[in-house]
């Protein structure tokens, strides 16, 4: 995760514009391949589930919870849904994404990424279902976080504060997902929150990042009047 938080940065502080491109999209069959080779540590029935998701295979997706249901406790069965709905987020899969919150996978749930094989470092949290859904730009699933009660300002709100989605969607040129996260009431004035300086405004970094003029237009709309907002006082969703 730190070293996509580094990226990050490099591209914010640069302020290079690039075409709207869907990484995740591009990178989506390495990820599925490294499931398939065991490149990670997790349970056979939690690799047939992953792939499953990645293949967009929802009949399987439900038979091999099913049988998860039957196999692992309570905990590992959380543990290895909230997992799932991550993945389901990365590889773009609305549907099963709103499958598996109806299923007990939590929306606002920073899960653990499974250990690399072979590979003696404690697994890592990573980021919440929303910041990835729009660090992807997957408007799709990101419509179904946000209508399931994801804390859009989770991760702002943190000790020590992470990338919002506006912020994400946005130096990812996400021009869409930026419109789902307006469209919802997320506040344009948080898209630094702690996390970057707060005299550029999100309108400044999506003309830097070279997004259409519509969408500098509409972010500058919205943050004509921002104050410092206490972070503890942010609304929860």
């Amino acid at each position: 995760m730190w070293r996509a938080l580094a990226t990050l940065l490099l591209l914010v502080c640069s302020g290079a514009a690039i075409a709207q491109n869907n990484v995740c999209a591009k990178t989506a069959p390495n990820a599925r391949y490294a499931i398939a080779h065991d490149q990670f540590v997790m349970p056979p029935k939690v690799k047939a589930l992953l792939l499953d998701i990645a293949d967009g295979n929802q009949p399987a997706v439900s038979d091999d919870v099913q049988q998860m249901h039957a196999a692992f406790d309570s905990k590992q069965m959380s543990r290895w849904l909230d997992w799932a709905l991550f993945e389901a987020t990365y590889f773009n899969k609305a549907s099963t994404a709103e499958w598996l919150i109806a299923q007990g996978a939590d929306v606002n749930a920073t899960p653990l990424q499974p250990a690399f094989t072979g590979d003696s470092h404690p697994p890592e949290k990573m980021w919440s279902p929303l910041q990835q859904a729009a660090d992807c730009g997957n408007s799709a699933v990101l419509e179904v976080l946000l209508r399931h009660g994801a804390d859009m300002y989770a991760s702002i709100r943190q000790s020590e504060p992470m990338p919002g989605a506006l912020l994400l969607a946005i130096i990812g040129v996400h021009e869409r997902a930026i419109d789902v996260l307006l469209d919802h009431g997320y506040d344009a004035c948080l898209v630094h929150a702690n996390y970057y300086p707060s005299d550029v405004t999100a309108a400044e970094l999506a003309r830097r990042r070279g997004l259409p003029d519509a969408v500098v237009q509409r972010l500058a709309s919205l943050s004509t009047k921002c104050a410092e907002v206490p972070l503890h006082s942010l609304p929860k969703h």
